[in-house]
């Protein structure tokens, strides 16, 4: 169930264009960002959606075994194919970078970051289950994956050099979170969960080729830290943050009815900062 439920997270998200930075669209509200395949600076619905059919073939094969979908290799070709038939173009002195779609560069981190996306969801739902709440009903944020230059460094002349080796308690910390013995854990209905998550969402990845994952925490250790209560009940967090029809609907047929409710939805959560212009294009005012 885990992986058909990725393979349907990366089916079924919203085309949604848009001319945003990907610091930019860190602003865009939570359920549009989790609703919606959006790429920052691609502006043309069409070749969105094909990149996101090509992933979701990826997303298969993940799931279904070899044969049945498209692998990594596969799939960068393809896009690559797609991208020269299209009208892309990178923005002036981007060429050949990470800003450029058609670079490897930008084409490993899309699919490596929707990969672990749609993988990251099919967890989340299985860890979710009243079963798995009640046995563990929080879970720890660890260092599930090593990173040659992880947060908190930089490189130096050739080195890697740590500047902050709190990087993500600090980040924790600011995002509602409690430290147990020099421990991230939180109950799964927290909210420091999407608060810590530059996409917003609940599950890794939480940053573009971060190497934080989660791991759950049994009920016991979670009364002994004081997390809950013996009898206490952990709520449901896909009730909340689960892909909501309306808002996927919003953000994937875009006639100008839909566009205005998403306008209207942009205005009471950013006060007017970007809108949804006559070509269906996300944009800054």
């Amino acid at each position: 169930m885990e992986f058909r439920d990725a393979v349907e997270w990366a089916r079924r998200r919203g085309v949604l264009p848009t001319s945003l930075s990907s610091r930019e669209l860190e602003s865009i509200p939570a359920e549009i960002r989790r609703a919606s395949f959006l790429s920052a600076r691609i502006t043309e619905a069409g070749l969105l959606q094909d990149v996101q059919d090509q992933l979701a073939q990826l997303a298969r094969g993940i799931s279904d075994g070899p044969g049945q979908g498209l692998d990594q290799a596969t799939v960068r070709l393809r896009l690559k194919e797609l991208i020269a038939r299209s009208s892309y173009q990178p923005g002036a002195g981007a060429e050949g970078g990470i800003q450029d779609l058609r670079s490897d560069a930008r084409l490993n981190l899309i699919i490596e970051t929707q990969t672990r996306m749609a993988q990251g969801y099919g967890q989340w739902t299985r860890t979710n289950s009243d079963g798995a709440r009640l046995a563990f009903p929080a879970q720890e944020l660890f260092r599930q994956f090593m990173r040659r230059v992880p947060r908190g460094s930089e490189v130096r002349q050739g080195q890697v050099v740590e500047v902050n080796p709190r990087y993500w308690e600090d980040r924790w910390r600011a995002a509602g979170g409690e430290i147990y013995s020099g421990r991230m854990i939180a109950l799964k209905d927290s909210e420091v969960w999407s608060k810590i998550s530059r996409f917003g969402t609940p599950w890794p990845p939480f940053d573009f080729n971060s190497g934080m994952g989660v791991q759950n925490i049994g009920r016991r250790e979670c009364v002994r830290l004081g997390l809950i209560q013996p009898e206490q009940r952990v709520s449901d967090p896909r009730q909340e943050f689960g892909l909501d029809d309306s808002v996927a609907a919003n953000v994937s047929d875009w006639d100008a009815e839909l566009a205005r409710r998403l306008q209207e939805v942009l205005e009471q959560g950013l006060q007017s900062e970007f809108q949804v212009n006559d070509d269906g294009i996300l944009e800054a005012i």
